[in-house]
């Protein structure tokens, strides 16, 4: 009778574990964060299942055909997924520890145009938390802010081209995005020197052959938690500054550079 008790008490637990983890898109009950592609049908967000308590999970979803991808877990902080521009590759990071924000990740990469799609892990590895995370227009590099650090790999194979650690502390770095192959521009905050919550933001263009940065523009005034809001268009001609900076409106357009 315990050992019966047991078994059934372990089945239970191991049923309700899976059901937490495994929410379809009919448990959704509300929307996070949102991630289209540029082109194409497909968006990518975190979802508020029901009856998950904190669990976030995020899902691929076609709009046209209603075709959706799990993405897993491990989004209630940040959503990095990133698509190429014209929408037929798609890439996150799978969390090897789900509920962890700082847990390892690997990442994971889907030909959206393959039938049916189907997630590739692939070769490259972050030990801990990953902020940004951006492809290449072609789809074939990956760049990806990490602890602080601006690193550029082919996605097939998994080669790192070229990494640069960036100066300040690893929060104050914020978006990035290719211009063209062989660069990334990154946004950081720079403390102001009497208050170092309010500064400017400054960007900065990577050349991935020659592993050096070059000081692009500079935005200002801003708060320190700024650089986490911004967004650049499709051509990354405007960006898209939210702002809690002391006497400055909730949103400005910029264009490119930081102009």
């Amino acid at each position: 009778t315990l050992w019966g008790s047991l078994l059934v008490t372990t089945l239970a637990g191991q049923a309700f574990s899976w059901w937490v983890v495994h929410p379809s898109l009919t448990d959704i009950v509300g929307i996070g964060q949102v991630e289209p592609a540029r082109r194409g049908s497909w968006v990518a967000f975190e979802a508020t299942p029901r009856g998950r308590g904190d669990y976030a999970p995020a899902f691929l979803v076609d709009v046209d055909t209603g075709a959706s991808i799990p993405l897993g877990g491990g989004f209630r902080f940040a959503m990095p997924v990133t698509f190429s521009a014209d929408g037929r590759q798609v890439a996150w990071l799978d969390r090897t520890e789900m509920s962890a924000r700082r847990g390892a990740a690997t990442l994971v990469t889907v030909d959206l145009a393959s039938t049916p799609p189907t997630p590739q892990h692939s070769a490259i590895t972050f030990p801990s938390w990953v902020s940004r995370l951006v492809l290449s227009d072609d789809g074939r590099r990956i760049a990806a802010l990490h602890e602080g650090t601006l690193s550029v790999s082919e996605v097939a194979g998994g080669a790192l081209v070229a990494a640069v650690r960036l100066p300040g502390p690893p929060h104050t770095a914020g978006a990035i995005h290719f211009l063209g192959h062989d660069a990334v521009r990154c946004y950081r905050f720079v403390p102001g020197a009497s208050d170092p919550k309010l500064g400017a933001i400054e960007s900065s263009d990577f050349d991935v052959a020659t592993r050096a940065t070059t000081l692009a523009g500079r935005i200002e005034p801003a708060w320190i938690y700024d650089v986490v809001f911004l967004r650049t268009d499709r051509g990354s001609e405007r960006l898209l500054c939210g702002t809690r900076a002391p006497g400055v409106g909730p949103s400005r357009l910029r264009r490119r550079g930081g102009a």
